[in-house]
């Protein structure tokens, strides 16, 4: 319900975002990006169980396999002409795989109750959402800065 939530409001301000900065590709690329908000915050608990069951082995081979797999397509994505574009690689698709992964995991799903979020999860989850708010906001602005830098050799 949160995910949706907090896509739903992001995607309200997609087109606020995109028309202060006067840029109808900054407004693409976000909308493109909440895919990645959505995903991010489907992952917040399922993460913060396999944190609080000490299953690091699983979390430091999951994270390199994402990175190695996305770091190769985001490298042949730019030599094919993708741009900009090849920049949301990595975050969108990084949180999809992850989301995968965690998927596969059963003993997290049968652990975490929707309706009833334990205590160390909704802590784990408020932490979690302050940290994803801040790095969203750091992300806003590099694209914003890497678009300014792209139309000024361009142009």
């Amino acid at each position: 319900l949160m995910a949706i939530v907090l896509t739903g409001l992001y995607l309200l301000a997609v087109p606020l975002i995109a028309n202060y900065y006067e840029n109808e590709v900054l407004g693409l690329v976000l909308r493109i990006y909440a895919l990645s908000v959505f995903f991010s915050v489907i992952n917040i608990v399922p993460n913060a169980l396999l944190m609080k069951a000490k299953r690091f082995k699983f979390i430091a081979k999951r994270s390199l396999c994402v990175q190695l797999v996305l770091g190769v397509v985001s490298i042949v994505t730019v030599y094919r002409g993708a741009g900009i574009y090849a920049l949301l690689i990595n975050p969108v698709g990084g949180s999809i795989l992850v989301f995968m992964c965690l998927y596969t995991v059963k003993s997290l799903f049968k652990s975490f109750v929707f309706f009833k979020i334990p205590t160390f999860a909704r802590r784990i989850l408020n932490l979690s959402f302050m940290n994803y708010k801040i790095n969203l906001f750091f992300y806003i602005i590099i694209v914003n800065i890497i678009i300014t830098i792209i139309t000024f050799v361009t142009s």
